[in-house]
């Protein structure tokens, strides 16, 4: 258990409970346990996402915002201030409303994080996951702490998922 008092402090009980309905994960070798985590809460956050996000008007918003910086980028070439103005305004317009849709998303991700990553960090606090042939320049890592082959991990399981499926949101 972590000293001092800090978030890991308040995970700990979190991941104990957690453990009996993990652990059976725990017979893999702990860079295959964290890498079947990132694949199962990848999908869970694209699944429960598709749900809560519609889709065809996010696309429709993005296609509005191509066209605004056409038209901006138009004006601005034309030196025309007053069109500049309006489609600043118009793209500002269709940016924040993106922005809800994205947020959407940021807030399921949380969410299902925030329910699996107690029990990772009860599990594999302090624990090296993979180490690295070589080393990362710049910060001369040789081996990667749980948290960071979890990045790796859940970044190229989305990227696949996400090529699999079709989808660029």
């Amino acid at each position: 258990m972590a000293e001092g008092g800090g978030f890991d402090t308040f995970l700990q009980p979190i991941g104990g409970f957690l453990d009996p309905v993990f652990s059976p994960l725990t017979v893999f070798p702990p860079y295959v346990t964290i890498v079947i985590m990132a694949v199962i809460l990848t999908a869970i956050i694209m699944f429960v996402s598709r749900l809560f996000v519609n889709r065809k008007l996010m696309i429709q918003v993005k296609e509005q915002m191509e066209e605004i910086k056409e038209k901006l980028n138009a004006a601005q070439k034309s030196g025309n201030k007053d069109e500049q103005n309006k489609q600043l305004s118009e793209l500002m317009k269709a940016n924040s409303s993106y922005m809800r849709h994205t947020m959407k998303i940021m807030v399921v991700s949380i969410i299902v994080v925030m329910l699996f990553f107690p029990w990772l960090s009860f599990r594999y606090a302090g624990v090296t996951a993979v180490e690295l042939p070589f080393t990362i320049p710049f910060i001369e890592w040789v081996s990667l702490e749980w948290f960071w082959w979890y990045v790796i991990a859940a970044f190229a399981a989305g990227t696949v998922m996400r090529k699999a499926m079709g989808s660029d949101i």
